[in-house]
């Protein structure tokens, strides 16, 4: 007779007033649909965490990190950034909003691993200025589209704004002008899209750095003074309308690197997404992985294929050019130790890995991994996504599992 595992389930209000979970007693909200798991010290520890509804956290420095965050007073506000940060689940399908007090919050603030379909806005002031200051803010490895506004960095080690491999990434008047000559204000790479509104950056290497294969849209800039390089860009992508960042050299480019002011990113003249190549899909199917073994990922349920080139989970490029990809999954009942990948094969061979992820906690944890590249491909080239895990796990389905792909340029 096989084993039974038992879970504690039942709205999150009832659980609660059935007391914390001993320690190891899995237990599941049927209303919030969130996994714990008992740590016998009076709390639950959630194992897959996502949004329900909409959040907004408050953050004031004269907050405490013990508060709940949700009422904008100081018995209500947390105190740092990172605390708002890391209240925050992991799968993000609702509006979620960061509202930023004036003043200085000497932390670097790291946001990464945020998947879902809805969106995380960080809200500061409504122009450039110095009322809301942090060290830097690094953004990485988000599906999730996540949008800063009104914020002041100050690093002097590093950049200010730091991006690498988001799906949807937005910067609008933030800025950072205090003087490092060899570092960077904004710097993206990594792959993905990101786009600056308004921003400002002075006494920098570059005001604008784009380091990958990374595309960039670059908006009316406050110009700024006293930069090496206006905008640099080597092997990435720079769309450009308006003023842009000031420097003694205004635009370099370098190893394939491209900036253009044509006001539409791809060269043959169309700005619609119906007249070129795209797709988008997701899938309805429960995949099981075998451990180590890499195997292709299913996205049977299309949401849009513009140019009807996609078919059984594999996208063939009709033209020669530059594709954006950008994929993701969510993995379930990852071991403790073990990893999980995500990998980009063009023509049945790996791309590029575009995810990586070592669980590092309690077995049968779940993550989302995911990333982008940008692929040169010509006519007739193939494109699959494929996932590996340490142990014999399944893949998510639904809006924990995406794939999209769009020639660019």
């Amino acid at each position: 007779m096989a084993n039974k595992i038992q879970l504690r389930r039942g709205t999150k209000a009832q659980l609660a007033t059935l007391g914390a979970l001993s320690a190891g007693e899995p237990g599941y909200t049927t209303d919030s649909k969130e996994l714990f798991i008992g740590n016998g010290a009076g709390a639950n520890t959630p194992v897959v965490t996502a949004t329900s509804a909409d959040i907004t956290y408050y953050v004031r420095t004269d907050g405490n990190d013990g508060n709940t965050g949700l009422a904008n007073t100081a018995g209500g506000a947390f105190k740092t950034i990172t605390k708002a940060v890391s209240m925050l689940p992991q799968v993000i399908n609702h509006s979620l909003t960061l509202n930023i007090a004036a003043g200085a919050y000497s932390e670097s603030v790291v946001i990464t691993g945020f998947t879902g379909n809805g969106r995380l806005d960080i809200v500061g002031d409504t122009v450039v200025s110095a009322t809301r200051t942090v060290t830097s803010i690094v953004v990485t490895n988000n599906t999730a589209p996540i949008y800063i506004k009104g914020i002041r960095a100050l690093n002097t080690a590093g950049a200010g704004f730091y991006g690498a491999s988001n799906t949807n990434f937005g910067l609008e008047v933030c800025s950072i002008i205090a003087s490092a000559p060899t570092q960077p204000g904004f710097d993206f790479g990594g792959g993905g899209m990101v786009s600056l509104n308004g921003c400002l950056a002075s006494n920098r290497n570059a005001a604008l750095n784009v380091n990958g294969a990374v595309m960039v849209v670059s908006y009316t800039w406050q110009a700024g003074s006293g930069n090496s390089y206006g905008v640099s860009v080597y092997f990435g992508k720079v769309g450009k309308a308006g003023t842009q960042p000031a420097g003694t050299t205004a635009e370099y480019v370098a190893a394939g690197g491209e900036i253009s002011d044509s006001g539409v990113l791809n060269p043959w003249g169309d700005n619609t997404t119906s007249s070129r190549p795209g797709v988008s899909a997701t899938s309805n199917t429960s995949q099981a992985l075998s451990a180590n073994v890499a195997t292709k990922v299913l996205f049977d349920v299309e949401k849009n294929d513009n140019t009807n080139n996609f078919t059984n989970s594999t996208f063939t490029a009709p033209t020669s050019g530059d594709y954006l990809i950008n994929a993701f999954v969510s993995i379930l009942s990852l071991q403790a130790g073990s990893s999980a990948d995500l990998y980009i094969y063009v023509n049945g061979a790996i791309y590029r890995r575009i995810g990586l992820y070592v669980n590092p906690g309690a077995n049968g944890a779940n993550h989302g991994i995911g990333g982008s590249a940008a692929v040169k491909l010509v006519a007739g080239d193939t494109v699959e996504v494929y996932a590996k895990a340490g142990n014999n796990a399944n893949i998510a389905v639904g809006t924990d599992r995406g794939f999209e792909c769009e020639r660019i340029a």
